[in-house]
């Protein structure tokens, strides 16, 4: 049996059904249900979303609407992100994702390479937001941010360019 995961979320129920069939020989089942666990971003987040969104907005400068985007992204790990001073302004194409918010999982996510931070750590590809302007604004900030030289960024577009075409992603 082997399990690769997803998000959290997904990654806790196929864990458990991994372990009932592991037990299921044993004649045993698992013992605990983290169903209801709430972890990560999921811990501590609002009953009232709106009221929630409304303070964290007034207290970093945001619109709700924005605060609102960033909670469902993060969830209540948010706050660290709206906290974060990058630079200012957003990806031309995707402008629900900020130059801010790139930096901060540039700088706080362990990526290690340009379609890491694009298919791991963001769902442009997956949402068709992807697009050569904005694949060549994010190579730019991950240079300036991780203090990469030329070489890995134009490596990185052109390894997104080559998983792009793969998998018929056109932008």
């Amino acid at each position: 049996m082997s399990l690769v995961g997803g998000k959290w979320t997904t990654f806790r129920r196929f864990a458990e059904e991994v372990a009932d069939k592991a037990l299921s020989p044993l004649g045993r089942t698992h013992r605990t249900s983290t169903a209801d666990l709430r972890t990560g971003g999921g811990k501590a987040f609002p009953d009232d979303r709106s009221v929630w969104t409304i303070a964290h907005a007034k207290a970093h400068g945001l619109s709700a609407r924005r605060a609102d985007v960033l909670l469902s992204r993060y969830g209540t790990t948010v706050a660290t992100v709206m906290a974060h001073t990058g630079p200012s302004g957003a990806l031309e194409d995707a402008p629900d994702y900020s130059l801010s918010e790139l930096d901060w999982l540039l700088r706080h996510e362990q990526v290690r390479h340009l379609a890491d931070l694009i298919v791991c750590r963001t769902t442009l590809a997956i949402t068709g937001h992807l697009t050569h302007g904005n694949l060549t604004q994010i190579a730019a900030l991950a240079t300036q941010t991780l203090g990469w030289t030329q070489r890995p960024a134009e490596a990185g577009v052109a390894a997104m360019n080559a998983l792009t075409e793969k998998h018929l992603i056109r932008f």
